[in-house]
């Protein structure tokens, strides 16, 4: 045998092995193991871009921001400007800023995590609201901006259909909201209680900016 050519046992093999940690795909796995998903993240060489999901979920937050002219009906951009912005920035103010407020009041609770990593933590947690944006095209191509009004009134099968379809939106920020929990108390490495806590500090200012829209 060479002296330059390395020589491992099964044993090392399996030791080496075992180190190699496969990158996730939180888009598949967020849903029902957030923990799971932080933990592997954490532990992957290479992780997907949450860049993605965060366009999405602020596609979506754009498109329910949308708002109709009283008078005629249409889309009214006057009208949809500022909610839109205010919509999209709340989103990239939770991904951006949140972090590092969250790093901050959580080390006071005792949490571990830094602000890189609680950013992994929001940003994937917006996993249902970023694949829920593709509800808005049947309900656009069918119902088109009508159905953004209040007074709207389904004429067919096929628009109750669509509705009822939709009403998976306001499911996918309810769902994100266990998802963000379970995903800071995994990164933080305390109980759901704190992390509850925690959230509750970055839903503070979110909630500041609801009030001027």
């Amino acid at each position: 045998m060479r002296d330059d050519v390395p020589c491992y046992s099964r044993g090392a093999v399996e030791v080496m092995s075992a180190t190699i940690v496969p990158a996730p795909n939180p888009w598949r796995t967020m849903w029902f193991s957030p923990r799971i998903t932080m933990r592997h993240l954490a532990a992957a060489e290479t992780v997907p871009s949450w860049a993605p999901v965060v366009a999405l979920a602020a596609l979506s937050s754009a498109m329910g921001s949308l708002q109709l002219d009283p008078e005629t009906g249409a889309l009214s951009a006057s009208r949809s400007t500022m909610p839109v912005i205010i919509g999209v920035l709340q989103l990239i103010f939770g991904v951006l800023v949140g972090p590092f407020l969250l790093a901050l009041v959580g080390g006071s609770l005792g949490g571990e995590a830094d602000a890189d990593q609680i950013r992994n933590a929001v940003a994937w947690s917006y996993v249902p609201i970023a694949v829920g944006t593709v509800l808005w095209v049947p309900l656009l191509f069918v119902l088109g901006t009508s159905a953004l009004g209040d007074d709207f009134a389904p004429q067919s099968a096929l628009q109750w259909l669509v509705i009822l379809l939709a009403l998976g939106i306001p499911v996918t920020y309810v769902w994100s909201l266990p998802l963000l929990v379970a995903s800071l108390a995994e990164v933080q490495r305390f109980s759901i209680g704190k992390a509850v806590l925690n959230v509750c500090i970055l839903a503070v200012p979110v909630i500041l900016m609801s009030a001027f829209g």
